[in-house]
Protein backbone atom coordinates (compact mmCIF):
# COMPACT_ATOMS: atom_id res chain seq x y z
CA UNK A 1 0.00 0.00 0.00
CA UNK A 2 1.07 3.04 -0.62
CA UNK A 3 0.01 7.11 -0.53
CA UNK A 4 1.35 10.56 -0.57
CA UNK A 5 1.08 13.78 1.03
CA UNK A 6 0.70 17.22 -0.37
CA UNK A 7 3.49 18.64 1.26
CA UNK A 8 5.60 15.64 0.73
CA UNK A 9 5.32 13.98 -3.05
CA UNK A 10 7.23 10.97 -2.12
CA UNK A 11 5.40 7.71 -1.99
CA UNK A 12 5.30 5.59 1.22
CA UNK A 13 4.97 1.99 1.86
CA UNK A 14 3.53 0.49 5.42
CA UNK A 15 6.45 -1.64 6.75
CA UNK A 16 4.35 -5.47 7.03
CA UNK A 17 4.36 -7.22 10.47
CA UNK A 18 6.10 -4.85 12.53
CA UNK A 19 5.24 -1.64 14.24
CA UNK A 20 7.46 1.15 16.09
CA UNK A 21 7.37 -0.77 19.21
CA UNK A 22 8.45 -4.32 17.78
CA UNK A 23 11.58 -2.22 16.90
CA UNK A 24 14.55 -2.52 19.15
CA UNK A 25 15.26 0.77 20.58
CA UNK A 26 18.98 1.28 20.37
CA UNK A 27 18.95 4.72 22.96
CA UNK A 28 18.60 2.06 25.30
CA UNK A 29 21.20 2.07 27.57
CA UNK A 30 20.28 -1.43 29.17
CA UNK A 31 20.87 -2.88 25.72
CA UNK A 32 25.08 -2.48 26.67
CA UNK A 33 24.64 -4.18 30.60
CA UNK A 34 23.39 -7.50 31.64
CA UNK A 35 22.28 -8.25 35.44
CA UNK A 36 23.51 -11.62 36.22
CA UNK A 37 21.08 -13.49 38.89
CA UNK A 38 24.00 -12.65 41.50
CA UNK A 39 22.89 -8.83 40.51
CA UNK A 40 26.21 -7.41 39.44
CA UNK A 41 26.02 -5.93 36.33
CA UNK A 42 28.52 -6.69 33.21
CA UNK A 43 29.14 -5.21 30.02
CA UNK A 44 27.86 -7.43 27.43
CA UNK A 45 29.58 -8.51 24.29
CA UNK A 46 27.58 -8.07 20.82
CA UNK A 47 24.55 -10.39 20.83
CA UNK A 48 22.77 -12.04 17.74
CA UNK A 49 18.99 -10.68 18.79
CA UNK A 50 20.70 -7.28 18.88
CA UNK A 51 20.36 -5.90 15.15
CA UNK A 52 18.22 -3.80 13.26
CA UNK A 53 15.75 -5.94 11.13
CA UNK A 54 15.68 -6.26 7.21
CA UNK A 55 13.06 -5.95 5.14
CA UNK A 56 12.27 -5.68 1.14
CA UNK A 57 10.02 -2.66 -0.29
CA UNK A 58 9.24 -1.51 -3.31
CA UNK A 59 12.25 -4.11 -4.03
CA UNK A 60 14.77 -2.69 -2.06
CA UNK A 61 16.64 -4.51 0.78
CA UNK A 62 16.02 -2.06 3.94
CA UNK A 63 17.66 -2.37 7.34
CA UNK A 64 15.56 -0.48 9.65
CA UNK A 65 16.58 0.81 13.23
CA UNK A 66 14.88 3.09 16.50
CA UNK A 67 16.70 5.45 18.29
CA UNK A 68 14.79 7.07 20.73
CA UNK A 69 11.16 8.57 18.93
CA UNK A 70 12.67 7.71 15.59
CA UNK A 71 13.11 5.36 12.94
CA UNK A 72 15.42 4.79 9.54
CA UNK A 73 15.53 3.41 7.26
CA UNK A 74 18.47 2.68 5.29
CA UNK A 75 19.58 0.39 2.34
CA UNK A 76 20.74 -2.85 3.26
CA UNK A 77 24.00 -2.77 1.17
CA UNK A 78 26.80 -1.09 2.56
CA UNK A 79 28.36 1.33 0.03
CA UNK A 80 31.60 0.44 0.53
CA UNK A 81 32.32 -2.96 -0.08
CA UNK A 82 28.49 -4.05 0.48
CA UNK A 83 28.21 -5.62 4.18
CA UNK A 84 24.75 -6.34 5.43
CA UNK A 85 24.00 -2.84 7.94
CA UNK A 86 21.03 -4.74 9.32
CA UNK A 87 23.58 -6.51 11.80
CA UNK A 88 25.59 -3.23 11.70
CA UNK A 89 25.22 -1.39 15.16
CA UNK A 90 23.83 1.88 16.38
CA UNK A 91 26.65 4.25 17.50
CA UNK A 92 25.97 7.90 17.92
CA UNK A 93 28.83 9.79 16.36
CA UNK A 94 28.61 13.48 16.77
CA UNK A 95 25.49 13.49 18.14
CA UNK A 96 23.42 11.63 15.55
CA UNK A 97 22.84 7.97 15.35
CA UNK A 98 25.10 6.10 12.81
CA UNK A 99 24.87 2.53 11.88
CA UNK A 100 28.33 0.80 11.86
CA UNK A 101 28.92 -1.46 9.03
CA UNK A 102 30.38 -5.23 10.69
CA UNK A 103 32.89 -5.74 8.08
CA UNK A 104 34.75 -3.13 8.14
CA UNK A 105 33.38 -0.25 10.75
CA UNK A 106 32.38 2.57 8.77
CA UNK A 107 29.80 4.63 10.49
CA UNK A 108 26.89 5.88 8.21
CA UNK A 109 24.55 8.90 9.67
CA UNK A 110 20.84 7.63 9.69
CA UNK A 111 19.97 10.83 8.94
CA UNK A 112 21.70 11.63 5.93
CA UNK A 113 23.87 8.81 4.47
CA UNK A 114 27.02 10.31 5.12
CA UNK A 115 29.61 8.25 5.99
CA UNK A 116 31.15 9.55 9.42
CA UNK A 117 33.94 7.58 9.70
CA UNK A 118 36.52 7.41 8.19
CA UNK A 119 35.47 10.95 7.64
CA UNK A 120 35.02 10.80 3.27
CA UNK A 121 32.10 12.94 2.58
CA UNK A 122 31.99 11.69 -1.01
CA UNK A 123 30.88 7.71 -0.02
CA UNK A 124 27.20 8.50 0.90
CA UNK A 125 24.60 5.47 1.98
CA UNK A 126 20.92 6.00 0.56
CA UNK A 127 18.72 6.46 3.28
CA UNK A 128 14.62 6.57 3.23
CA UNK A 129 12.39 9.41 5.20
CA UNK A 130 10.45 7.21 7.87
CA UNK A 131 6.74 8.18 9.01
CA UNK A 132 5.08 6.78 12.12
CA UNK A 133 1.23 6.52 12.44
CA UNK A 134 -0.56 7.08 15.75
CA UNK A 135 -0.91 3.27 16.08
CA UNK A 136 2.79 2.69 15.48
CA UNK A 137 2.48 1.78 11.74
CA UNK A 138 6.22 2.25 9.88
CA UNK A 139 5.81 3.85 6.65
CA UNK A 140 9.51 4.22 4.17
CA UNK A 141 9.24 6.99 1.67
CA UNK A 142 10.82 6.15 -1.68
CA UNK A 143 10.76 8.68 -4.74
CA UNK A 144 9.06 6.47 -7.45
CA UNK A 145 8.19 2.86 -7.70
CA UNK A 146 10.92 0.26 -8.61
CA UNK A 147 10.83 -0.62 -12.46
CA UNK A 148 9.83 -3.95 -11.78
CA UNK A 149 6.43 -3.21 -10.82
CA UNK A 150 5.42 -1.87 -14.29
CA UNK A 151 7.11 -5.30 -15.72
CA UNK A 152 4.16 -6.90 -14.55
CA UNK A 153 1.74 -4.81 -17.19
CA UNK A 154 3.90 -5.43 -19.68
CA UNK A 155 3.68 -9.14 -19.86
Amino acid sequence: MSETSESDQRLYFDVEGVTFNDLLDWSDPLLTVKKPAIGRVKQLRRQNSRRGSLFSINETELALFRYGSEAFAIKDKCPHLGGPLHVGDIEVVNNSPCVRCPWHSWCFDLHTGVVQRPQIPSIKAVVYPVKVTADGILRVGFNEFHPSVFETFNG
